[in-house]
């Protein structure tokens, strides 16, 4: 039993994260409204990589994130697209940002327009055809994208802890 609790504790040991690792691309302070070419480039990429990503969960209809079933819930009851319903959410949930005095960084701002115009142009070019192998392999392609994304990020912050 203390063999398997030792080799637990290792395993979980790399989801432990206990600072944002520092990389080529990391801007150089919080709350930079200037940020370098090559740190903006990264975040659009990113940005547009996630939203490519979920945009194909919604099409294949496996399942989505929670984010993506409030914004798909609103849109159906609504009767809009996913990617308008996506950019009016998060501009409700900034808003309530508000009150408590915090202030949006440029990535939280480009989230919004970047994710939701990704998930608003994916839905209607993919719904035009619908062949179940391409839709497959497409959402297998976006879990792909997103665990080798995650797998990345955890390496990263293992070597800076």
């Amino acid at each position: 039993m203390n063999f398997l609790n030792l080799n637990l504790k290792s395993f979980l040991k790399i989801f432990l994260v206990s600072s944002v690792p520092i990389v080529a691309w990391s801007s150089s302070r919080p709350n930079n409204l200037k940020p370098s070419i090559k740190t903006f480039t990264m975040l659009c990429i990113g940005l547009f990589i996630f939203g490519l990503g979920e945009s194909i969960l919604v099409v294949s209809q496996y399942g989505v994130t929670p984010w993506t079933v409030l914004a798909e819930g609103f849109a159906k009851k609504i009767d809009i697209g996913i990617g308008l319903s996506t950019f009016i959410v998060s501009v409700i949930v900034l808003f309530l940002w508000l009150p408590l005095k915090l202030k949006p960084g440029l990535g939280t701002v480009m989230n919004i327009f970047i994710i939701a115009m990704t998930m608003g142009g994916r839905r209607s070019a993919t719904c035009a055809s619908r062949p179940a192998i391409r839709l497959r392999a497409s959402c297998l392609a976006s879990l792909v994208m997103q665990r080798r994304c995650r797998v990345c990020w955890i390496r990263e912050a293992s070597r800076t802890c």
